[in-house]
Formats: C-alpha cells, structure tokens, sequence
C-alpha cells in the first residue's frame, strides 16, 4: 500500500513538473512571438543584430583590458622599478604609430607576452621568467613585437570577431531556451513518473546534457576561433 500511495505522489508530482515546463516554455515561445512581430522585417532584424554586436564590440575594447589584467593578477611595472625597461618603451613608441600601453608583469606560467588595446593605449603583459631569460636586446625586440600589435590594431579586429561571435552564440542559445525547458520538464517529470526521481541516466537527460554542451562548446569554438 506504502509502495502504491509513494507511485501516485511521485506521479502527480512528475505530470506537475511537466505541465510547468511545457508552460514555461511555451510561455518563452509566445514571448518570442511577441518580440519577433515588433520586427518590421529580417532588414530591421540584421539592423538590430548588427547593433548588439557593435555593442559587445565596444564592452569588449573598452572594458576588455581591464578585466584581463585582473583576471591574470598581474602587476604594473612602476618608472622608477625598472627605469630602462620604460625608457626603451618610450623609444619604441616614438618610432611607432601607436599610444603607450600600460606595463604589466604577470606570472603566465610560459615564458610569453602580449598586448591588448583599449581607449588608455591598452596593455603590454610580459612573464616574469622572461626577465631572466632574456638579455635587453631581446626584451627589446619582445616589446616591439607587442607594440607592432597594437599598431596593427590587432586588438580592434579581435574585439569585432569577439563581438560577432558573442552575438550569434547568444541569439542561439536564446532559441535553445523553450528546448532545454521541455527537456528539463521530461527528464524531470519522467524520472519522477518511474518512481526514480533522481534519475538523470533517461534519455531526455541525455538529450539536455547534450545540448547545453553544444551550447557551451559552441561558445569554446568561437572563443578559440578569434583567439
């Protein structure tokens, strides 16, 4: 008798999560519905899309530098801390055409460097381990390299791939939504109907697993790929 009355609960709450998650997700669908009749037509769309991407273009060059340099801990290398390090900058900035960039050290784990840009002249990040390893000439050489980067505008031309990139894995891990809400809602709702609630071996389980890690690889690609 236990065993019937513990079937009809787990039942009624599996139809429950169910019927939530179809709600939801149609509820998501009529909310695109909604949004897609306030597009005139597919050259306003592209408009629209165009702008979402100049904008993660612009917060990627703006902020981008600084949540780098946080992000890898590095250190700013003071004037007066390595004086000819910063005047055989200032030579190699006068000679080029590109602002001075802010000096870092960090401990990148590889003897390696690189510069990113940004509206303050951006970044030039070197290892630490390079300072031992190389004599000045060649640190020389590492920094004209770097600034040869930025004079480039490398650092443009990564942020506006970034950006269309950014944009399109968004806009498609937006129509993933109502999918992963109507497999959540079978996984969830079929484990409980067999009396396994905690069950995530189901084939909607996998189906979702399978999806959010297309989603999440598609994101790795198009990171790696304007990399």
């Amino acid at each position: 008798m236990a065993r019937i009355a513990f079937r009809l609960v787990a039942a009624t709450v599996g139809v429950s999560l169910l019927v939530g998650y179809l709600l939801a997700a149609l509820l998501v669908v009529e909310g695109f519905r909604v949004l897609w009749s306030l597009v005139p037509g597919l050259l306003e769309l592209a408009a629209l899309l165009v702008v979402a991407a100049v904008l993660s273009t612009y917060l990627s060059y703006r902020f981008g530098t600084t949540r780098l340099v946080t992000a890898i801990e590095s250190d700013s290398v003071p004037r007066a801390q390595a004086p000819g390090l910063h005047r055989r900058l200032d030579e190699l900035v006068a000679r080029m055409d590109v602002a001075r960039p802010t000096l870092y050290v960090a401990d990148l784990h590889t003897p390696n460097a690189f510069a990113v840009g940004g509206d303050d002249g951006g970044a030039l990040v070197m290892d630490r381990s390079l300072f031992r390893l190389l004599s000045a000439p060649e640190i020389e050489a590492i920094l004209a390299h770097e600034l040869a980067h930025l004079e480039a505008n490398d650092g443009v031309v990564t942020a506006v791939a970034d950006g269309l990139a950014r944009t399109l894995v968004g806009v498609a891990t937006l129509s993933a939504v109502p999918a992963l809400l109507v497999l959540s809602g079978l996984a969830a709702g079929s484990a409980w109907i067999r009396g396994r609630p905690g069950d995530r071996s189901g084939v909607f389980s996998r189906l979702r697993r399978g999806l959010v890690a297309g989603l999440i690889g598609g994101f790795v690609l198009a990171t790696l790929l304007v990399r």
